[in-house]
Protein backbone atom coordinates (compact mmCIF):
# COMPACT_ATOMS: atom_id res chain seq x y z
CA UNK A 1 0.00 0.00 0.00
CA UNK A 2 2.46 2.62 0.61
CA UNK A 3 4.57 1.55 -2.50
CA UNK A 4 0.85 2.29 -4.61
CA UNK A 5 0.67 5.87 -2.84
CA UNK A 6 4.23 6.83 -3.66
CA UNK A 7 4.11 5.46 -6.85
CA UNK A 8 0.67 7.80 -7.85
CA UNK A 9 2.36 11.02 -5.54
CA UNK A 10 5.67 10.69 -7.75
CA UNK A 11 3.65 11.15 -10.91
CA UNK A 12 4.61 7.93 -11.84
CA UNK A 13 2.35 6.00 -14.64
CA UNK A 14 1.48 5.35 -18.16
CA UNK A 15 0.46 7.23 -20.80
CA UNK A 16 -3.47 7.78 -20.68
CA UNK A 17 -3.94 6.14 -24.20
CA UNK A 18 -1.78 3.36 -23.28
CA UNK A 19 -3.71 0.85 -21.05
CA UNK A 20 -3.38 -2.93 -20.55
CA UNK A 21 -6.83 -5.14 -20.50
CA UNK A 22 -5.50 -8.13 -18.83
CA UNK A 23 -4.37 -8.57 -14.82
CA UNK A 24 -1.71 -10.26 -15.89
CA UNK A 25 -0.51 -7.83 -18.77
CA UNK A 26 -1.07 -4.79 -16.35
CA UNK A 27 1.20 -6.68 -13.54
CA UNK A 28 4.10 -6.91 -15.99
CA UNK A 29 4.36 -3.63 -17.60
CA UNK A 30 4.21 -2.20 -13.78
CA UNK A 31 7.37 -4.27 -13.22
CA UNK A 32 6.11 -6.50 -10.61
CA UNK A 33 2.96 -8.63 -9.20
CA UNK A 34 -0.63 -7.37 -9.25
CA UNK A 35 -0.62 -6.60 -5.73
CA UNK A 36 2.25 -3.98 -6.07
CA UNK A 37 -0.71 -1.89 -8.21
CA UNK A 38 -2.96 0.95 -7.16
CA UNK A 39 -6.62 0.12 -6.52
CA UNK A 40 -9.52 1.79 -8.33
CA UNK A 41 -10.12 4.27 -5.38
CA UNK A 42 -6.13 5.10 -5.56
CA UNK A 43 -6.68 6.15 -8.98
CA UNK A 44 -9.89 8.45 -8.42
CA UNK A 45 -7.76 10.11 -5.71
CA UNK A 46 -4.89 10.40 -8.07
CA UNK A 47 -7.30 11.73 -10.84
CA UNK A 48 -8.72 14.33 -8.43
CA UNK A 49 -11.44 16.66 -8.54
CA UNK A 50 -12.49 18.39 -11.88
CA UNK A 51 -14.82 18.56 -14.71
CA UNK A 52 -15.62 14.98 -14.91
CA UNK A 53 -17.13 15.07 -11.64
CA UNK A 54 -19.38 18.07 -12.09
CA UNK A 55 -20.41 17.17 -15.34
CA UNK A 56 -21.44 13.80 -13.74
CA UNK A 57 -22.97 15.48 -10.99
CA UNK A 58 -25.23 17.80 -13.15
CA UNK A 59 -26.36 14.82 -15.52
CA UNK A 60 -26.97 12.37 -12.33
CA UNK A 61 -27.85 14.52 -9.93
CA UNK A 62 -30.48 15.88 -11.87
CA UNK A 63 -33.04 13.20 -10.78
CA UNK A 64 -32.99 15.30 -7.88
CA UNK A 65 -34.25 18.19 -10.00
CA UNK A 66 -36.89 16.31 -11.11
CA UNK A 67 -37.77 15.49 -8.03
CA UNK A 68 -37.55 18.98 -6.43
CA UNK A 69 -39.92 20.02 -9.17
CA UNK A 70 -42.51 17.41 -9.34
CA UNK A 71 -43.33 17.81 -5.74
CA UNK A 72 -43.91 21.40 -5.77
CA UNK A 73 -45.90 20.85 -8.99
CA UNK A 74 -48.08 18.12 -7.82
CA UNK A 75 -48.76 19.87 -4.51
CA UNK A 76 -49.87 23.37 -5.90
CA UNK A 77 -51.97 22.24 -8.29
CA UNK A 78 -53.76 19.82 -6.41
CA UNK A 79 -56.60 22.08 -5.27
CA UNK A 80 -56.79 23.43 -9.36
CA UNK A 81 -57.44 18.68 -10.12
CA UNK A 82 -59.24 18.71 -6.70
CA UNK A 83 -61.83 22.02 -8.20
CA UNK A 84 -62.29 20.46 -11.97
CA UNK A 85 -62.93 16.79 -10.50
CA UNK A 86 -64.71 17.82 -7.25
CA UNK A 87 -62.22 15.63 -4.91
CA UNK A 88 -62.86 15.77 -1.46
CA UNK A 89 -60.23 16.52 1.01
CA UNK A 90 -58.73 12.95 1.43
CA UNK A 91 -58.97 12.20 -1.86
CA UNK A 92 -56.79 15.44 -2.39
CA UNK A 93 -54.39 14.79 -0.27
CA UNK A 94 -53.86 11.01 -2.13
CA UNK A 95 -52.21 12.86 -4.92
CA UNK A 96 -49.14 14.25 -3.09
CA UNK A 97 -49.18 10.82 -0.66
CA UNK A 98 -49.21 8.76 -3.57
CA UNK A 99 -46.04 10.27 -5.47
CA UNK A 100 -44.10 9.44 -1.99
CA UNK A 101 -45.62 6.14 -2.23
CA UNK A 102 -44.22 5.70 -5.43
CA UNK A 103 -40.55 7.07 -4.64
CA UNK A 104 -40.52 4.28 -1.53
CA UNK A 105 -40.97 1.50 -3.85
CA UNK A 106 -38.41 2.54 -6.34
CA UNK A 107 -35.97 3.32 -3.22
CA UNK A 108 -36.33 -0.13 -2.23
CA UNK A 109 -36.33 -1.69 -5.62
CA UNK A 110 -32.80 0.45 -6.82
CA UNK A 111 -30.26 -1.25 -4.94
CA UNK A 112 -30.91 -4.50 -6.48
CA UNK A 113 -31.54 -3.68 -10.05
CA UNK A 114 -28.19 -0.86 -9.11
CA UNK A 115 -25.94 -3.89 -8.91
CA UNK A 116 -27.94 -6.69 -11.34
CA UNK A 117 -27.62 -3.92 -14.34
CA UNK A 118 -25.24 -1.18 -13.34
CA UNK A 119 -25.78 2.42 -11.94
CA UNK A 120 -26.27 4.31 -14.93
CA UNK A 121 -28.80 1.89 -16.77
CA UNK A 122 -30.90 2.65 -13.33
CA UNK A 123 -30.38 6.32 -13.40
CA UNK A 124 -31.54 6.45 -17.48
CA UNK A 125 -34.85 4.41 -17.08
CA UNK A 126 -35.75 6.34 -14.63
CA UNK A 127 -35.60 10.05 -16.28
CA UNK A 128 -37.40 7.91 -19.44
CA UNK A 129 -39.84 6.46 -16.51
CA UNK A 130 -40.65 10.30 -15.10
CA UNK A 131 -40.52 12.06 -18.53
CA UNK A 132 -42.77 9.35 -20.07
CA UNK A 133 -45.69 9.06 -16.96
CA UNK A 134 -45.49 12.46 -16.13
CA UNK A 135 -46.30 13.36 -19.99
CA UNK A 136 -49.44 10.71 -19.41
CA UNK A 137 -50.28 12.13 -16.31
CA UNK A 138 -51.17 15.21 -18.11
CA UNK A 139 -53.53 13.90 -20.07
CA UNK A 140 -55.94 11.56 -17.30
CA UNK A 141 -59.51 11.56 -17.45
CA UNK A 142 -60.12 10.70 -14.15
CA UNK A 143 -58.89 10.60 -10.71
CA UNK A 144 -57.92 6.85 -10.76
CA UNK A 145 -55.51 7.22 -13.99
CA UNK A 146 -54.03 10.42 -12.48
CA UNK A 147 -52.93 8.60 -9.54
CA UNK A 148 -51.85 5.45 -10.88
CA UNK A 149 -49.44 7.55 -13.59
CA UNK A 150 -48.33 9.53 -10.44
CA UNK A 151 -47.47 6.99 -8.74
CA UNK A 152 -45.70 5.82 -11.42
CA UNK A 153 -43.46 8.97 -12.00
CA UNK A 154 -42.92 8.63 -8.36
CA UNK A 155 -41.23 5.48 -8.50
CA UNK A 156 -38.88 6.38 -11.26
CA UNK A 157 -37.74 9.02 -9.09
CA UNK A 158 -37.40 6.87 -6.35
CA UNK A 159 -35.21 4.60 -8.43
CA UNK A 160 -32.76 6.87 -9.89
CA UNK A 161 -31.78 8.60 -6.35
CA UNK A 162 -30.21 5.28 -4.51
CA UNK A 163 -27.89 5.05 -8.17
CA UNK A 164 -26.79 8.16 -8.41
CA UNK A 165 -25.64 8.18 -4.30
CA UNK A 166 -23.90 5.23 -4.95
CA UNK A 167 -21.71 6.67 -8.62
CA UNK A 168 -21.68 10.21 -6.73
CA UNK A 169 -19.80 8.28 -3.93
CA UNK A 170 -17.73 6.16 -6.12
CA UNK A 171 -16.25 8.55 -8.75
CA UNK A 172 -15.19 11.54 -6.23
CA UNK A 173 -11.88 11.36 -4.32
CA UNK A 174 -12.63 11.41 -0.59
CA UNK A 175 -12.30 15.06 0.26
CA UNK A 176 -14.48 15.79 -2.09
CA UNK A 177 -17.57 13.18 -1.64
CA UNK A 178 -20.04 15.24 0.06
CA UNK A 179 -20.04 17.13 -3.15
CA UNK A 180 -21.82 14.36 -4.97
CA UNK A 181 -24.92 15.27 -2.99
CA UNK A 182 -24.42 18.72 -1.73
CA UNK A 183 -24.84 19.37 -6.19
CA UNK A 184 -27.31 17.25 -6.33
CA UNK A 185 -29.49 19.25 -3.51
CA UNK A 186 -28.63 21.91 -5.09
CA UNK A 187 -30.64 20.77 -8.38
CA UNK A 188 -33.72 19.68 -5.90
CA UNK A 189 -33.79 23.84 -5.28
CA UNK A 190 -33.09 24.49 -8.90
CA UNK A 191 -36.37 22.16 -9.40
CA UNK A 192 -38.13 24.09 -7.14
CA UNK A 193 -37.61 27.32 -8.34
CA UNK A 194 -38.20 25.76 -12.11
CA UNK A 195 -41.84 24.89 -11.22
CA UNK A 196 -42.50 28.39 -9.23
CA UNK A 197 -41.43 30.10 -12.35
CA UNK A 198 -43.86 27.93 -14.15
CA UNK A 199 -46.49 28.51 -11.42
CA UNK A 200 -46.34 32.30 -11.75
CA UNK A 201 -46.11 32.29 -15.26
CA UNK A 202 -49.60 30.38 -15.26
CA UNK A 203 -51.09 32.69 -12.50
CA UNK A 204 -49.24 34.34 -9.74
CA UNK A 205 -52.00 34.00 -7.71
CA UNK A 206 -52.45 29.98 -7.54
CA UNK A 207 -55.84 29.84 -7.95
CA UNK A 208 -56.65 28.91 -11.57
CA UNK A 209 -53.68 26.87 -12.72
CA UNK A 210 -54.17 25.09 -15.52
CA UNK A 211 -52.47 22.02 -14.41
CA UNK A 212 -52.49 19.66 -17.23
CA UNK A 213 -50.26 22.00 -18.88
CA UNK A 214 -48.16 22.95 -16.49
CA UNK A 215 -47.32 18.60 -15.50
CA UNK A 216 -46.43 19.08 -19.28
CA UNK A 217 -44.12 21.53 -19.07
CA UNK A 218 -42.79 20.23 -15.83
CA UNK A 219 -41.73 17.11 -17.79
CA UNK A 220 -38.92 18.85 -20.12
CA UNK A 221 -36.53 18.61 -17.25
CA UNK A 222 -36.79 14.37 -16.75
CA UNK A 223 -36.64 14.49 -20.97
CA UNK A 224 -33.44 16.47 -21.61
CA UNK A 225 -31.68 15.02 -18.59
CA UNK A 226 -33.05 11.49 -19.77
CA UNK A 227 -30.80 12.15 -22.92
CA UNK A 228 -27.96 13.62 -21.71
CA UNK A 229 -27.66 11.19 -19.45
CA UNK A 230 -27.65 8.49 -21.94
CA UNK A 231 -24.82 10.04 -24.42
CA UNK A 232 -22.69 11.50 -21.66
CA UNK A 233 -22.94 9.51 -18.30
CA UNK A 234 -20.47 6.93 -18.00
CA UNK A 235 -20.60 3.83 -15.87
CA UNK A 236 -18.80 3.99 -12.29
CA UNK A 237 -15.49 2.55 -12.64
CA UNK A 238 -15.61 1.11 -9.42
CA UNK A 239 -18.61 -1.00 -10.37
CA UNK A 240 -17.13 -2.19 -13.27
CA UNK A 241 -13.99 -3.29 -11.41
CA UNK A 242 -15.78 -5.30 -9.31
CA UNK A 243 -18.43 -6.57 -12.00
CA UNK A 244 -15.06 -7.72 -13.44
CA UNK A 245 -15.22 -5.68 -16.66
CA UNK A 246 -11.69 -4.52 -16.57
CA UNK A 247 -11.46 -3.30 -19.92
CA UNK A 248 -14.66 -0.82 -19.27
CA UNK A 249 -13.35 0.88 -15.97
CA UNK A 250 -9.87 1.21 -17.68
CA UNK A 251 -11.72 3.35 -20.28
CA UNK A 252 -14.27 4.55 -17.99
CA UNK A 253 -11.01 6.11 -15.93
CA UNK A 254 -9.63 6.95 -18.82
CA UNK A 255 -11.76 9.11 -19.82
CA UNK A 256 -11.98 10.99 -16.21
CA UNK A 257 -8.16 11.94 -16.44
CA UNK A 258 -8.63 13.68 -19.57
CA UNK A 259 -11.38 15.61 -18.88
CA UNK A 260 -9.84 16.83 -15.75
CA UNK A 261 -6.89 17.88 -17.47
CA UNK A 262 -4.30 15.31 -16.89
CA UNK A 263 -2.17 13.68 -19.46
CA UNK A 264 -0.64 10.75 -17.61
CA UNK A 265 -2.10 8.38 -14.87
CA UNK A 266 -1.63 4.93 -14.05
CA UNK A 267 -5.09 3.21 -15.25
CA UNK A 268 -4.04 -0.23 -14.57
CA UNK A 269 -5.39 -1.15 -10.98
CA UNK A 270 -5.12 -4.24 -8.62
CA UNK A 271 -8.59 -6.28 -8.77
CA UNK A 272 -10.59 -5.99 -5.98
CA UNK A 273 -10.69 -8.53 -3.16
CA UNK A 274 -9.01 -11.74 -4.53
CA UNK A 275 -8.64 -10.59 -7.52
CA UNK A 276 -12.24 -12.07 -9.17
CA UNK A 277 -15.68 -10.68 -9.52
CA UNK A 278 -17.20 -9.99 -5.76
CA UNK A 279 -19.46 -12.70 -4.77
CA UNK A 280 -22.45 -10.77 -4.35
CA UNK A 281 -22.47 -9.58 -8.41
CA UNK A 282 -23.18 -13.23 -9.95
CA UNK A 283 -26.26 -15.70 -9.32
CA UNK A 284 -29.68 -15.38 -9.41
CA UNK A 285 -31.84 -12.36 -8.07
CA UNK A 286 -32.73 -14.06 -4.97
CA UNK A 287 -28.79 -15.01 -4.36
CA UNK A 288 -27.57 -11.48 -4.93
CA UNK A 289 -30.63 -10.07 -2.40
CA UNK A 290 -29.37 -13.05 0.25
CA UNK A 291 -25.82 -11.53 -0.21
CA UNK A 292 -26.75 -7.80 0.26
CA UNK A 293 -28.76 -8.37 2.77
CA UNK A 294 -26.00 -10.81 4.79
CA UNK A 295 -23.84 -7.56 4.64
CA UNK A 296 -26.25 -4.59 5.10
CA UNK A 297 -27.78 -6.40 8.07
CA UNK A 298 -24.89 -8.77 9.15
CA UNK A 299 -23.90 -8.64 12.42
CA UNK A 300 -20.85 -6.10 11.56
CA UNK A 301 -23.21 -3.48 9.96
CA UNK A 302 -26.65 -3.97 11.29
CA UNK A 303 -26.48 -1.39 14.20
CA UNK A 304 -24.90 1.06 12.08
CA UNK A 305 -27.66 0.67 9.37
CA UNK A 306 -30.87 0.56 11.97
CA UNK A 307 -28.92 4.22 13.20
CA UNK A 308 -28.69 5.05 10.12
CA UNK A 309 -31.77 4.78 8.67
CA UNK A 310 -33.64 6.59 11.62
CA UNK A 311 -31.60 9.04 10.85
CA UNK A 312 -32.89 9.28 7.16
CA UNK A 313 -36.51 8.79 8.80
CA UNK A 314 -35.79 11.89 11.19
CA UNK A 315 -34.03 14.23 8.52
CA UNK A 316 -37.65 13.65 5.75
CA UNK A 317 -39.78 13.90 8.89
CA UNK A 318 -38.71 17.41 9.64
CA UNK A 319 -37.91 18.29 6.50
CA UNK A 320 -40.68 17.25 4.59
CA UNK A 321 -43.31 18.01 8.02
CA UNK A 322 -42.11 21.53 7.45
CA UNK A 323 -42.43 21.85 3.75
CA UNK A 324 -46.21 20.59 4.57
CA UNK A 325 -46.61 22.76 7.76
CA UNK A 326 -45.25 25.93 7.46
CA UNK A 327 -47.83 26.96 4.55
CA UNK A 328 -50.61 26.57 7.34
CA UNK A 329 -48.36 28.18 10.16
CA UNK A 330 -47.01 31.21 8.21
CA UNK A 331 -50.55 31.83 7.08
CA UNK A 332 -52.25 31.96 10.91
CA UNK A 333 -49.43 33.32 12.17
CA UNK A 334 -48.39 36.36 9.88
CA UNK A 335 -52.26 36.79 9.06
CA UNK A 336 -52.41 40.89 7.56
CA UNK A 337 -48.82 40.17 5.87
CA UNK A 338 -47.79 37.97 2.88
CA UNK A 339 -46.96 34.41 3.94
CA UNK A 340 -46.71 33.40 0.25
CA UNK A 341 -43.01 36.00 -0.05
CA UNK A 342 -41.97 34.03 3.12
CA UNK A 343 -42.35 30.88 1.28
CA UNK A 344 -40.46 32.11 -1.78
CA UNK A 345 -37.78 33.60 0.72
CA UNK A 346 -37.13 30.32 2.66
CA UNK A 347 -36.97 28.24 -0.21
CA UNK A 348 -34.06 30.47 -1.55
CA UNK A 349 -32.32 29.92 1.98
CA UNK A 350 -31.74 26.48 0.55
CA UNK A 351 -29.14 27.29 -1.85
CA UNK A 352 -26.94 28.26 1.37
CA UNK A 353 -28.02 25.46 3.33
CA UNK A 354 -26.25 23.45 0.51
CA UNK A 355 -23.69 25.52 0.69
CA UNK A 356 -23.13 25.10 4.43
CA UNK A 357 -23.98 20.91 3.77
CA UNK A 358 -20.63 20.91 1.42
CA UNK A 359 -18.84 22.99 4.07
CA UNK A 360 -19.72 20.71 6.93
CA UNK A 361 -18.87 17.64 4.91
CA UNK A 362 -15.50 18.89 3.38
CA UNK A 363 -14.06 19.99 7.13
CA UNK A 364 -15.98 18.09 9.60
CA UNK A 365 -15.91 14.30 10.30
CA UNK A 366 -19.18 12.68 9.49
CA UNK A 367 -20.11 11.72 13.11
CA UNK A 368 -19.50 15.38 14.54
CA UNK A 369 -21.75 16.95 10.97
CA UNK A 370 -24.29 15.07 11.74
CA UNK A 371 -24.47 15.99 15.21
CA UNK A 372 -24.04 19.74 14.23
CA UNK A 373 -26.60 19.57 12.03
CA UNK A 374 -29.06 18.06 14.33
CA UNK A 375 -28.35 20.37 17.16
CA UNK A 376 -28.74 23.17 15.17
CA UNK A 377 -32.16 22.23 13.88
CA UNK A 378 -33.60 21.87 17.11
CA UNK A 379 -32.80 24.78 18.48
CA UNK A 380 -33.83 26.38 15.17
CA UNK A 381 -36.84 24.83 15.84
CA UNK A 382 -37.45 25.96 19.27
CA UNK A 383 -36.66 29.47 18.16
CA UNK A 384 -39.60 29.27 15.80
CA UNK A 385 -42.20 27.32 17.92
CA UNK A 386 -41.35 30.59 20.52
CA UNK A 387 -42.01 33.59 18.26
CA UNK A 388 -44.71 31.45 16.29
CA UNK A 389 -46.21 30.64 19.41
CA UNK A 390 -46.30 34.56 20.94
CA UNK A 391 -47.16 35.87 17.14
CA UNK A 392 -49.90 34.07 16.92
CA UNK A 393 -51.32 34.99 20.30
CA UNK A 394 -51.25 38.52 19.41
CA UNK A 395 -47.69 39.43 20.98
CA UNK A 396 -45.70 42.47 18.87
CA UNK A 397 -42.22 42.02 21.16
CA UNK A 398 -39.67 42.22 18.63
CA UNK A 399 -37.68 39.58 20.35
CA UNK A 400 -40.28 37.01 19.35
CA UNK A 401 -40.80 38.47 15.47
CA UNK A 402 -36.70 37.82 15.83
CA UNK A 403 -37.23 34.25 16.84
CA UNK A 404 -39.80 33.65 14.41
CA UNK A 405 -37.77 34.74 11.61
CA UNK A 406 -34.48 33.64 12.61
CA UNK A 407 -35.84 29.91 13.40
CA UNK A 408 -38.08 29.96 10.26
CA UNK A 409 -34.74 30.60 8.13
CA UNK A 410 -32.48 28.45 10.15
CA UNK A 411 -34.70 25.33 9.84
CA UNK A 412 -34.86 25.85 6.08
CA UNK A 413 -30.55 26.31 5.93
CA UNK A 414 -29.79 23.50 8.18
CA UNK A 415 -32.63 21.09 6.90
CA UNK A 416 -30.98 21.47 3.52
CA UNK A 417 -27.51 20.70 4.96
CA UNK A 418 -28.40 17.39 7.04
CA UNK A 419 -29.66 15.88 3.18
CA UNK A 420 -25.38 16.19 2.20
CA UNK A 421 -24.42 14.88 5.73
CA UNK A 422 -26.18 11.86 6.49
CA UNK A 423 -26.77 10.73 2.86
CA UNK A 424 -23.16 10.95 2.42
CA UNK A 425 -22.34 8.71 4.94
CA UNK A 426 -25.23 6.28 4.33
CA UNK A 427 -23.34 5.71 0.76
CA UNK A 428 -19.85 5.69 2.23
CA UNK A 429 -20.66 3.18 4.82
CA UNK A 430 -21.38 -0.21 2.56
CA UNK A 431 -18.64 -1.51 0.64
CA UNK A 432 -19.06 -1.85 -2.97
CA UNK A 433 -21.11 -4.73 -3.44
CA UNK A 434 -23.84 -4.26 -1.70
CA UNK A 435 -23.55 0.11 -2.12
CA UNK A 436 -26.42 0.63 -3.59
CA UNK A 437 -28.80 -1.52 -1.69
CA UNK A 438 -27.31 0.09 1.37
CA UNK A 439 -28.28 3.58 0.26
CA UNK A 440 -31.64 2.34 -0.97
CA UNK A 441 -32.58 1.27 2.33
CA UNK A 442 -31.64 4.18 4.36
CA UNK A 443 -33.61 6.39 1.89
CA UNK A 444 -36.51 4.11 1.99
CA UNK A 445 -36.02 4.64 5.67
CA UNK A 446 -36.06 8.51 4.82
CA UNK A 447 -39.36 8.05 2.25
CA UNK A 448 -41.30 6.59 5.60
CA UNK A 449 -40.66 9.77 7.53
CA UNK A 450 -41.77 12.05 4.40
CA UNK A 451 -44.82 10.13 3.71
CA UNK A 452 -45.94 10.30 7.94
CA UNK A 453 -45.10 13.60 8.26
CA UNK A 454 -48.48 15.26 6.87
CA UNK A 455 -50.61 12.94 8.87
CA UNK A 456 -48.95 13.30 11.98
CA UNK A 457 -49.02 17.00 11.65
CA UNK A 458 -53.14 16.96 11.19
CA UNK A 459 -53.57 14.12 13.42
CA UNK A 460 -51.28 16.47 16.24
CA UNK A 461 -53.53 19.31 15.15
CA UNK A 462 -56.62 18.24 15.70
CA UNK A 463 -55.93 16.37 18.87
CA UNK A 464 -54.80 19.39 20.74
CA UNK A 465 -55.60 22.51 18.35
CA UNK A 466 -52.73 23.76 17.69
CA UNK A 467 -49.32 23.02 15.68
CA UNK A 468 -47.20 23.73 18.87
CA UNK A 469 -46.46 19.73 19.22
CA UNK A 470 -45.89 18.89 15.90
CA UNK A 471 -42.74 21.17 16.36
CA UNK A 472 -42.18 19.87 19.66
CA UNK A 473 -41.99 16.04 18.27
CA UNK A 474 -39.58 16.97 15.51
CA UNK A 475 -36.95 18.52 18.64
CA UNK A 476 -37.24 15.49 20.52
CA UNK A 477 -37.06 13.57 17.03
CA UNK A 478 -33.49 15.06 16.50
CA UNK A 479 -32.35 14.86 19.90
CA UNK A 480 -32.83 11.59 20.14
CA UNK A 481 -31.12 11.03 16.71
CA UNK A 482 -28.03 13.06 18.24
CA UNK A 483 -27.47 10.83 20.77
CA UNK A 484 -27.92 7.60 18.58
CA UNK A 485 -25.27 9.02 16.46
CA UNK A 486 -22.58 8.10 19.14
CA UNK A 487 -23.07 4.82 19.18
CA UNK A 488 -21.98 4.70 15.05
CA UNK A 489 -18.82 2.57 15.25
CA UNK A 490 -17.56 4.17 12.07
CA UNK A 491 -15.70 7.17 10.48
CA UNK A 492 -15.51 7.59 6.56
CA UNK A 493 -14.66 11.36 6.20
CA UNK A 494 -11.33 11.42 3.63
CA UNK A 495 -11.43 7.91 3.37
CA UNK A 496 -11.15 5.63 0.33
CA UNK A 497 -14.29 3.03 -0.49
CA UNK A 498 -13.90 -0.08 0.01
CA UNK A 499 -14.99 -2.55 -2.39
CA UNK A 500 -16.08 -5.79 0.19
CA UNK A 501 -16.38 -7.02 3.30
CA UNK A 502 -12.50 -8.54 3.40
CA UNK A 503 -11.15 -5.66 2.32
CA UNK A 504 -12.70 -3.59 5.28
CA UNK A 505 -11.27 -5.95 7.81
CA UNK A 506 -7.96 -6.01 6.06
CA UNK A 507 -8.04 -2.25 5.82
CA UNK A 508 -9.06 -2.60 9.91
CA UNK A 509 -6.21 -4.51 10.79
CA UNK A 510 -3.56 -2.30 8.77
CA UNK A 511 -5.07 0.62 10.65
CA UNK A 512 -4.63 -0.97 13.97
CA UNK A 513 -0.98 -1.74 13.51
CA UNK A 514 -0.34 2.01 12.43
CA UNK A 515 -2.24 2.90 15.50
CA UNK A 516 -0.11 0.54 17.63
CA UNK A 517 3.09 1.61 16.62
CA UNK A 518 2.52 5.39 16.76
CA UNK A 519 0.21 6.53 19.29
CA UNK A 520 1.27 10.06 19.19
CA UNK A 521 0.74 10.63 15.66
CA UNK A 522 -3.53 11.48 14.90
CA UNK A 523 -4.85 8.29 13.61
CA UNK A 524 -6.26 10.46 9.96
CA UNK A 525 -2.95 12.03 9.53
CA UNK A 526 -1.60 8.56 10.01
CA UNK A 527 -3.24 6.24 8.17
CA UNK A 528 -6.66 8.18 6.61
CA UNK A 529 -4.85 10.03 3.92
CA UNK A 530 -2.15 6.80 2.74
CA UNK A 531 -4.42 3.96 3.49
CA UNK A 532 -7.89 4.88 3.26
CA UNK A 533 -8.57 3.68 6.27
CA UNK A 534 -8.82 5.29 10.05
CA UNK A 535 -9.81 4.58 13.75
CA UNK A 536 -10.49 7.53 15.15
CA UNK A 537 -9.48 8.84 18.44
CA UNK A 538 -13.65 8.29 20.04
CA UNK A 539 -12.57 4.78 19.21
CA UNK A 540 -14.80 4.05 16.18
CA UNK A 541 -13.39 2.24 13.45
CA UNK A 542 -13.12 3.19 9.69
CA UNK A 543 -15.30 0.77 6.69
CA UNK A 544 -13.63 3.35 3.97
Amino acid sequence: MPAMAEALESGAGVDVKTTSTSTGQTAASSGGSSEDLPTVGDIIESIGFGFSQFRATMLGGGMFLADGAELLLISSVAKAVSHDWNLQAMERGMLVTIVFLGILGGNIASGLLSEAVGRKSVITWSYLGLFTFSIASSFAAGLRTLMVSRLLVGTFIGLGQPAWNSIGAEIMPSAWRIFALAGAFCMFSVGELYSASLLLADDPSLLYLHWRKLLRRGAIPGGCLALGALLFLNESPVYLAVRGRRKEAQEVLTEMHQQNGITQVRTDYREPGNGSPAKGTNGTWFELLSRQGEIIFGQRLRGTTFVIMYSCFVLNFCYYGCMYAFPQVLAEVLAYRSAASQLLIGALWEFPGNAVGFLIGFFVPRKLGMKVYLVSQAIFMSAFVTGARAVAHGSSNWFFELCLYVGYYGVKTVGTAGFSVVYTYSSEIYPTEARSTGSAVNIAGGRAGSMLAPLVFEAMTDATGSFHMFFVSMILASLLNMCLIDTLRFETANMRLADSVDDHIDQQAEVASIVASDKKQSPIVASGKKYGATTSSSGSESLA
